[in-house]
């Protein structure tokens, strides 16, 4: 019921925005005439959360399978105790016991095993919260408030309760099958019927059966994250170090101010010693880069409300893309002494390949935002650079646009430094220095290297393959024994 209230809640949501988007429409379309635009919005939980519920979904996937793999295990076991026992338990019902009682001890020796199981694994549960925290810590949203409450013991003693019930299903069927046969026999050669030898192989079928797709997800996983460790980042990232400069808006209100100060300190930063290269930009691969814009090429013949192109629009400076090693292939990156008052802009090769395949990228003009008004400024190529992974390491390659700083500067920015020394941390401490002497009150944060970014951006990938990895070799060898 609460889903559906959600679900009904959201489309009105949607229809509310969508007849708000019609109504303001006019306000804009002078200058952006893409009616297909509208009002949007996104889920708090979607933005906390993630994509996080796919891999515990699938971790709790790898659980249930190791689960039933276990008692599948347990059950064969005491399926060939039950063999041992034929003779005891043929006394017992020769002596008078029922059906009924002898169902009730196999129930209560599959309780006990169940219950003793059960506790255990809670205990190691119990000490294992805290490594599953740092483990998850950073990777899993919200890791640290994992705790063992109601939901928890509830989901426990479900679990117990189901094995006991299968555990002592299969045994009473294992052990109490025609059980006078057992006084025929000797108490040494207990021989299992072809329904016991049955029921054995079915199990064993079981748990390979269960361990096949748990072997195989954990191949995959460790595959995919292999595949994502060796990928090209589309820039050298050994020496390269970056960190987040946030200027005081209300001491930097105006943007001439803001590129001044920009400028001064790229020429501090570049004349220290071991360092190469260093730029600013508000985006910092291959961390995820969300920002984009639509456009519209000069060469469009599309009708003006037709829906508009996006890319990844990142602005930068001419020093970025000399920090991250990036190659110019075609034209040049921003010159302010060759750009004069146009309005430059630089691009990747796959946008050029996407949207000038037959000809040169370069001299390329579009409009950004889609407007269509005469007196809107023309933005034009000026260069075609190399592909970075711009929005992380499963980047799709659609295209990427780099906007000169000094036509749309921030207050905030990442600034990234090529080193020349091993260690490309060591020239942190000077970075701030010189930040401090010239405003004690900008403050540096989020210090960090390309190659710590990237590893850290498989984080929540390399946790979800190591516990299904965990999963998967004790799901076998439990098939093995």
């Amino acid at each position: 019921l609460l889903a559906l209230c959600t679900a009904a809640l959201l489309g009105a949501a949607r229809a509310q925005l969508r007849a708000l988007s019609e109504r303001i429409f006019p306000l804009w379309q002078s200058s952006f005439q893409d009616a297909e635009a509208h009002l949007g919005f996104f889920g708090l939980k979607d933005i906390l959360v993630g994509d996080a519920s796919r891999a515990l979904l699938m971790v709790m996937a790898g659980v249930a399978f190791l689960m039933l793999v276990a008692v599948a295990n347990a059950a064969s076991l005491l399926v060939a105790r039950g063999l041992n026992r034929r003779r005891e338990i043929a006394v017992r019902a020769a002596l008078g016991a029922g059906g009924s009682r002898l169902f009730g001890l196999v129930l209560t020796e599959a309780a006990v095993l169940a219950g003793a199981g059960g506790l255990v694994g809670l205990v190691l549960a119990l000490v294992g919260i805290d490594l599953v925290r740092g483990l998850g810590a950073g990777r899993l949203p919200r890791a640290g408030e994992i705790v063992p409450g109601v939901a928890v013991v509830t989901f426990f003693l479900l679990a117990v309760s189901l094995a006991w019930v299968v555990l002592g299903a299969v045994a009473a069927t294992s052990t109490l099958h025609r059980r006078t046969d057992g006084l025929a026999s000797t108490a040494g050669r207990a021989t299992a019927s072809s329904g016991a030898r049955r029921l054995r192989r079915a199990l064993v079928v079981v748990q390979i059966a269960v361990s096949i797709p748990l072997l195989v997800g954990a191949a995959l996983l460790g595959s995919s994250l292999a595949r994502l460790q060796s990928e090209d980042l589309g820039f050298e990232s050994g020496s390269l170090v970056s960190m987040f400069v946030a200027l005081p808006t209300g001491a930097y209100p105006e943007p001439e101010r803001i590129r001044t100060f920009w400028d001064e300190m790229l020429a501090r930063i570049e004349a220290l010693p071991g360092v190469e290269a260093a730029g600013l930009a508000d985006a910092r691969p291959p961390s995820e880069f969300a920002s984009s814009n639509n456009f519209r090429l000069e060469t469009d013949a599309s009708p003006p409300d037709a829906p508009q192109p996006q890319s990844p629009w990142i602005t930068a400076t001419p020093g970025y893309f000399a920090a991250l090693g990036v190659d110019v292939l075609e034209g040049r990156v921003f010159d302010p002494t060759l750009d004069g008052d146009r309005l430059p802009a630089v691009v990747d090769e796959a946008w050029a390949r996407r949207y000038a395949p037959d000809r040169s990228a370069v001299g390329l003009r579009f409009r950004s935002g889609g407007c269509v008004r005469p007196d809107c400024p023309w933005v034009e190529v000026v260069g075609v650079v190399s592909g970075v992974k711009t929005t992380g390491l499963e980047d799709p390659g659609r295209g990427t646009i780099y906007f000169d700083h000094r036509a749309d500067t921030y207050p905030a920015m990442y600034l990234h430094v090529r080193a020349s020394a091993q260690d490309p941390l060591g020239v942190v401490p000077a970075i701030r220095d010189i930040l401090r002497e010239r405003d004690p009150t900008v403050p540096v944060a989020d210090v960090g290297t390309a190659a710590s970014l990237a590893s850290e951006s498989l984080a929540g990938r390399r946790y979800t393959s190591l516990l299904v990895a965990l999963l998967a070799g004790v799901a076998l060898v439990l098939s093995v024994v």
